[in-house]
């Protein structure tokens, strides 16, 4: 089991929204059971090339608890399978939404255990786990049944750490991409802070981007062309 955690881990993710500093109530659980714990999550977006070993890591728990990973729910899907795929993200990235009641370890970049009572590691958190951050996902997969869904697997957020990536683009979670249209409106070289400290849309970082190819296009076609669970 904790191969395939390593092998997930392997590929760098993106993640998105997020509550890792603090437990928060999660309002569909709280509709159905009011005694619902506060809990951790992250929605995290990982390349087509994770695909197989997401799904290996989720078929070998349905394996072991019910004797085949056929006919499963496991709540994983592509971006451009959800209700509402997340913006700025390929829409073949796999998106996990992970969560646990208990606080998912984070990892500095170098990897020191980060601890949420320390106000310099909290100032770290913030400033590295943000919409946007490129991280490595460690899941833990746990099998449930139900009456009405059958059986199923769910992830368990068990750890994130940081990757180096300070081109790293904040994602417009839970509101307007106001980046979009200030790039609209941006003259470069007028601004009075370097635009390579900002993410300044009108910046020379940005405007680079835009001319490179996206990393994870040449794979956009992997997952559509064998039998994607995702999908």
């Amino acid at each position: 089991m904790s191969d395939l955690i390593a092998k997930v881990a392997d590929h760098v993710a993106i993640l998105a929204d997020n509550a890792i500093l603090n437990a928060v109530e999660n309002k569909l659980k709280k509709e159905k059971d009011p005694g619902a714990p506060p809990e951790f999550y992250a929605r995290v977006c990982l390349p087509p090339a994770a695909q197989q070993d997401v799904w290996n890591l989720i078929a070998e728990r349905a394996t072991a608890a019910f004797g085949s990973s056929n006919n499963i729910t496991h709540g994983v899907k592509i971006n451009s399978a959800q209700k509402k795929p997340i913006v700025g993200i390929d829409p073949n990235f796999i998106v996990v939404r992970a969560s646990s009641q208990f606080a998912p370890e984070l990892y500095d970049t170098d990897g020191t255990l980060l601890d949420r009572s320390n106000p310099v590691h909290v100032k770290i958190i913030r400033a590295k786990f943000f919409p946007g951050a490129r991280v490595r996902a460690m899941f833990s997969p746990f099998n449930w049944s139900h009456k009405l869904s059958g059986n199923g697997v769910s992830l368990n957020l068990a750890g994130l750490m940081a990757v180096d990536a300070p081109d790293a683009q904040r994602l417009a979670i839970g509101g307007v991409d106001t980046s979009g249209v200030a790039s609209k409106f941006a003259k470069a070289g007028t601004g009075g802070v370097p635009a390579n400290q900002t993410g300044n849309p009108g910046g020379a970082d940005v405007q680079s981007a835009a001319q490179t190819s996206n990393p994870f296009q040449q794979n956009a076609g992997a997952a559509a062309q064998g039998a994607n669970p995702f999908a």
